[in-house]
């Protein structure tokens, strides 16, 4: 009876090593795994851009992190981050779906078009430069900017200058044609559907309409997520009188 059953307990053992690869967990990471709490600031530029962003693998820019364009322009921008964020990716190809969740804090943003972008997505890099310069790698992202109305508006961004019809927009209001625009926390809830390509965002507990991604650069063409992907955060800013900047969470990661 005892060699019958370890035998039978042997077979188990077995078969649970034979089956575990085909049902490990994808990538999961916890709030200060994937890219720790940290600070961006840019802005106060003589009229073109500055920039400062970070990534994780596999993403390379060679602009990456912080700067201004065009080389002859000034502006302020940086952040706090470190080279250890880049070690964290998942395949697309293997994933059915990516969650992003944190908070961040915004102040000195200045009003719509003078104003400052946060972004926090998958791939290539704030706006989609990376996407746009060099590959058809899939990239979207959440983008935070003041609006005109005092507020903040923040919604999916597919590609650059893609804005979403309103009811996709979360909207907040204040005294119009302040600047920069208050102060503000949000915490942010992005699921990005990499198989029917629909991003589904939620503010502060207020869900909003999905949102369809999947082109590339300037809205042309599809783009492929069935690659490695990486994660990325970062503020751009096309101010002249603010220098914007935002405190963000850990970010926390979860791909199924």
């Amino acid at each position: 009876m005892r060699k019958a059953m370890a035998l039978i307990i042997a077979a188990l053992l077995l078969v649970a090593v034979i089956v575990a690869p085909a049902m490990a967990a994808k990538p999961s990471a916890p709030p200060g795994k994937t890219i720790t709490g940290g600070s961006f600031w840019a802005g106060s530029t003589d009229g073109s851009y500055a920039y400062s962003w970070i990534a994780t693998h596999p993403i390379v820019y060679p602009a990456e992190k912080e700067g201004v364009s065009p080389p002859t322009a000034t502006g302020e921008f940086g952040n706090t981050y470190g080279s250890n964020i880049r070690e964290f990716s998942f395949d697309g190809a293997q994933a059915s779906s990516v969650t992003l969740e944190g908070t961040v804090t915004l102040k000195d943003i200045g009003a719509w078009p003078q104003t400052s972008y946060f972004e926090i997505g998958l791939g290539g890099s704030l706006n989609g430069w990376h996407q746009y310069y060099s590959s058809t790698d899939g990239c979207v992202y959440i983008i935070i900017f003041g609006n005109g109305n005092g507020g903040y508006d923040i919604h999916i961004q597919d590609y650059i200058g893609h804005r979403p019809d309103a009811g996709a927009i979360y909207t907040t209001t204040g005294t119009s044609g302040q600047d920069p625009v208050p102060s503000a926390t949000f915490h942010f809830l992005a699921e990005f559907d990499l198989v029917n390509k629909l991003a589904y965002l939620t503010i502060n507990g207020v869900s909003v309409d999905s949102v369809s991604f999947g082109l590339l650069a300037w809205g042309s063409g599809d783009e492929n997520f069935d690659v490695p992907i990486g994660v990325f955060a970062g503020m751009l800013s096309t101010d002249n009188d603010n220098t914007g900047r935002a405190s963000m969470s850990a970010l926390k990661v979860k791909v199924e």
